[in-house]
């Protein structure tokens, strides 16, 4: 849907084919909720172009669940996260970053409408890793299969190495 519009809804995170029971996951799940549904804008090339819904989003945020979880939540540790969420969610309209440290997002956005010279495009993209807290450079191949699924669809592959910089010249590089 290049140039369009998209709608997004999110119901329980599972891992592993289990509910999160981690506290710390199930207060991200929670504060999460005010993200949904998320309507976003999309360029021509299938790259993300914004957030349509922001002030949807704040007010929720604000109203329901913000208060809810200030309610069943206590601790410093909580009140850290939860103001780290606030202030992303008042940022939210100004500066949509969480969509590329989200890997389904940063992976959904890939401008991928365009033309392929041999079936195939080299491009640039980034990868967040939040633990190391990191934005990798990837140079990767986009490659579109020459036949048609059975669904009637045309799939692609994504593969690459991470590109060289400064801080990664003398290790191993890491592979998508």
């Amino acid at each position: 849907l290049p140039g369009g519009t998209l709608e997004f809804h999110k119901e329980k995170t599972w891992v592993n084919n289990q509910e999160i029971e981690k506290q710390i996951e199930q207060l991200a799940e929670k504060a999460s909720q005010a993200l949904y549904p998320l309507q976003t804008a999309q360029n021509n090339d299938g790259s993300f172009a914004g957030i349509k819904n922001g002030k949807e989003i704040i007010s929720r945020w604000e109203s329901d669940v913000r208060p809810k979880l200030d309610q069943y939540y206590k601790g410093e540790v909580a009140e850290k996260i939860i103001k780290k969420v606030d202030r992303s969610f008042q940022q939210l309209e100004k500066n949509s970053s969480f969509m590329q440290k989200n890997a389904f997002f940063n992976m959904y956005f890939q401008p991928v409408y365009r033309f392929y010279s041999g079936f195939s495009a080299k491009q640039k993209f980034s990868f967040y890793f939040p633990k190391a807290d990191i934005l990798a450079d990837y140079d990767a191949e986009f490659t579109l299969d020459k036949e048609y699924t059975r669904s009637n669809k045309i799939a692609m592959r994504i593969e690459g190495e991470e590109a060289e910089d400064f801080f990664n010249r003398n290790r191993k590089k890491g592979k998508v």
